[in-house]
């Protein structure tokens, strides 16, 4: 009978602390939740020094956001709070914004954004983060949207009165033709051919679309697959520091882009292409004197998958 009473007792315990768990998790406070999101456009976290990562904050606060902080730690160091415009009101039980955080770091360093908030009387963060990498000219264009292409080549401009030794130049690849070699292309890489060269009667150095050159009395190898280029002098003095993103926004032909454009020494021009790639290139040096000029670009092109 003792036994069947220690028995009665066990049993009564265990039921009496399942309940208890039971009403503990009934009695649970509401969850605080912390989301932070990339741009929908970005296809990799790699980003130059100068652009901007763009992130989209989410918290749902059921008890009220009683604190709430940025933070950016680089290379795993000490955290720094940044001081940004948007912040949720006091008690707030939802908050939502996007903000630019700029990329001020050196190539090779690794970057993490912290969002962190509390609510009602808790004082534990809630936490999210995003990571990101700084990489060289070039590599990043903000997440591996606009990545660029960057290499210097030597042109023969060539003339009018001299129609066979100017040249061709496909700036996807950097790759430099004359017009035998163009006329041994297949139709795709006579139509990839973005930027040809000339000296005109007048005597200038000039950047030609392809299919502007038959308008200017010159030799057209590409034939029907001569493609479209616009171009137009920029403000710049040298394409060093530029970013993939600087490419992408502020590249615009709507208005005052030519098919032709006189170029010179020292001197930066941007230009579209057919395929929608964005672009710039420096004018290095123009050496020689009539038909035997050689100019040298650097070339900053976008890579259109």
């Amino acid at each position: 009978m003792l036994n069947s009473f220690f028995k009665l007792i066990l049993l009564s315990t265990i039921v009496f602390v399942l309940a208890s768990c039971e009403n503990t998790d009934i009695l649970a406070p509401n969850a605080l939740t912390v989301n932070v999101d990339e741009s929908a456009t970005y296809i990799t976290n790699d980003f130059e020094k100068g652009e901007m990562v763009s992130i989209t904050v989410n918290v749902n606060a059921p008890d009220g956001i009683t604190i709430f902080g940025i933070d950016k730690k680089v290379n795993g160091g000490a955290a720094q709070a940044l001081t940004l415009a948007n912040s949720p009101a006091p008690n707030a039980t939802s908050f939502t914004a996007t903000y630019e955080i700029p990329v001020t770091e050196n190539v090779g360093e690794s970057v993490e954004i912290i969002i962190k908030a509390t609510q009602g009387g808790g004082n534990t963060f809630t936490s999210s983060s995003y990571i990101y990498d700084v990489v060289a000219q070039g590599q990043g264009g903000g997440g591996g949207v606009f990545p660029l292409l960057r290499s210097q080549v030597t042109v023969a401009l060539g003339s009018q009165g001299n129609t066979t030794t100017g040249s061709y130049l496909n700036t996807a690849t950097g790759t430099v033709y004359l017009s035998e070699g163009v006329t041994a292309l297949t139709d795709a890489q006579k139509a990839a051919i973005d930027i040809t060269f000339g000296v005109t009667t007048g005597g200038s150095p000039t950047i030609i679309s392809p299919d502007a050159r038959e308008g200017l009395t010159f030799n057209n190898p590409m034939g029907i697959q001569a493609s479209t280029t616009t171009f137009k002098t920029s403000a710049l003095t040298s394409i060093d520091g530029v970013t993939s993103s600087g490419v992408e926004n502020n590249v615009n032909h709507t208005s005052g882009a030519t098919a032709t454009q006189a170029i010179t020494a020292n001197s930066v021009y941007s230009y579209i292409n057919e395929a929608g790639a964005k672009g710039y290139f420096e004018v290095v040096s123009i050496t020689g004197v009539g038909d035997a000029r050689v100019a040298t670009l650097d070339v900053l092109v976008q890579n259109v998958q």
